[in-house]
């Protein structure tokens, strides 16, 4: 297993204390992987599509791009207005939607859900466009950036 982090304290502690082999330089890090996971970083990045490039890079042709981020859906502003507001702005400048994934994935196969995430959905996505409810506090996305449908 493989990681990549920006500061060079985390590497180091995850290096010496997690047995991850984990990076500070995007060169350094290996390809050929199966999965390329994000939990709460997508929406901080400056440069989204560049993460993906990088995504692209590194997976196997049949390889997963999985991202879990807060929700900037329409669904979830209108089921929690308060907590949709609260999330955004400085604390995530980007704040992600199903609209957004499914122009960045349009040629892909793609499944787009929100928390509490629904497993057996996901088990049954396939190699298709899938969106799901999109009215919870975390939006998923899981792709296969390698793969035109």
């Amino acid at each position: 297993m493989q990681g990549f982090e920006i500061s060079k304290a985390r590497v180091a502690y995850g290096n010496s204390n997690l047995g991850v082999d984990i990076k500070d330089k995007e060169n350094e890090l290996r390809d050929g992987n199966d999965l390329f996971f994000s939990a709460h970083v997508i929406e901080h990045h400056p440069d989204i599509k560049s993460m993906i490039s990088l995504a692209k890079k590194l997976l196997t042709p049949e390889g997963y791009f999985v991202a879990i981020s807060p929700n900037g859906s329409e669904q979830y502003r209108n089921a929690n207005n308060s907590s949709f507001h609260h999330a955004w702005g400085k604390v995530h400048p980007n704040y992600l939607n199903e609209s957004f994934y499914k122009t960045i994935f349009k040629e892909h196969p793609y499944f787009i859900g929100c928390s509490p995430f629904d497993f057996e959905r996901i088990v049954d996505w396939g190699n298709n466009q899938i969106i799901d409810k999109t009215d919870g506090e975390e939006l998923i996305l899981i792709a296969k950036p390698n793969r035109i449908i």
